[in-house]
């Protein structure tokens, strides 16, 4: 029998699920495997702790696996692409597929077929398939230079507006979350730590942003869930001309662990695009992978084994 592992490489988590040809045997999850983010170490580390532990609860050795298919983030960088496969290469045995962590996402959702994710975690990006095969996404650029309604842009938008206030003679809450969440003693730190290098981690705010009932946070995170409107927006319009229902899938932490994003999101969403139908996905993206490994091995086996 074959055994596949389809992984899910995020920029905060990494999940890798174990099946065979019909079921799920085993799933584990671990820290982040974005190598830009934390480094080919660490990236290697969360791989090989997330690989052995979904191995172990189905019952099998990585040396057992007959396929795997990662998705990550920037699998238009070669390098990357070789970085991942040298890791996994050196974790488990068989065929290593990798593909963007959209497709990924997409496939859990849709199978393959047609409609659109919007992915909204450390980053955010909207992805999309129609009828004919043909793609578009928007977003996805990277935190640092854009990726609106993601972990990191509403840190980073939180922190600017925390700023402005204080400016202004105000001494918002949200000042005194974020002094204490990066173990700050004033602002003056604060500006200091902004302007220095590396830049801090602006998604590790996202957390207290999320549960803050500062007007601040709840300006940020409705802004946040309107961002991503825009981006799912713009690829139903490049995909879809003409008004038809479209299934639109939401992932990523941010819009799980915020309702405020979420209902922002659908709403402006619903005004933009009224013929969207906008649920969360059906399946996590590390099962969408382990789908595409499952149907990989299929479609290279031979006609009497396809088929059986």
């Amino acid at each position: 029998m074959a055994f596949f592992l389809g992984i899910d490489g995020g920029g905060s988590k990494t999940e890798c699920m174990v099946g065979n040809e019909t079921a799920v045997l085993g799933w584990a999850g671990s820290g982040s495997s974005k190598i830009a983010r934390v480094g080919v170490e660490a990236a290697g580390a969360a791989l090989r702790e997330g690989i052995q532990r979904s191995c172990a609860a189905a019952g099998l050795a990585a040396s057992q696996i007959s396929r795997t298919c990662i998705g990550v983030a920037g699998v238009s960088q070669a390098s990357s692409v070789a970085a991942i496969r040298g890791l996994l290469g050196e974790i488990v045995a068989g065929e290593i597929v990798v593909v963007g962590d959209t497709e990924v996402a997409h496939h859990a959702a849709f199978d393959g077929g047609e409609g659109v994710v919007v992915i909204s975690g450390t980053g955010s990006i909207a992805w999309g398939r129609n009828r004919q095969g043909e793609t578009v996404r928007a977003g996805g650029l990277a935190p640092a230079t854009g990726d609106p309604g993601s972990g990191e842009w509403i840190g980073r938008t939180a922190v600017e507006l925390v700023l402005l206030a204080s400016e202004n003679g105000h001494s918002p809450a949200m000042l005194h979350a974020v002094l204490k969440a990066w173990k700050l003693e004033d602002i003056q730190e604060l500006a200091r730590v902004l302007h220095g290098s590396p830049a801090p981690d602006f998604a590790a705010l996202f957390p207290i942003v999320a549960v803050s009932s500062d007007p601040i946070a709840q300006r940020v995170l409705a802004r946040a869930g309107r961002e991503l409107s825009l981006l799912a927006s713009d690829v139903l319009g490049s995909l879809w001309t003409a008004p038809t229902p479209v299934e639109v899938a939401m992932y990523g932490g941010v819009l799980e662990n915020s309702s405020e994003v979420r209902d922002a999101f659908v709403a402006d969403l619903s005004d933009r695009r009224p013929e969207a139908r906008v649920a969360p996905g059906k399946r996590r993206p590390a099962e969408g992978a382990l789908l595409m490994a499952r149907q990989a091995a299929r479609a290279k086996a031979p006609p009497e084994t396809a088929s059986a």
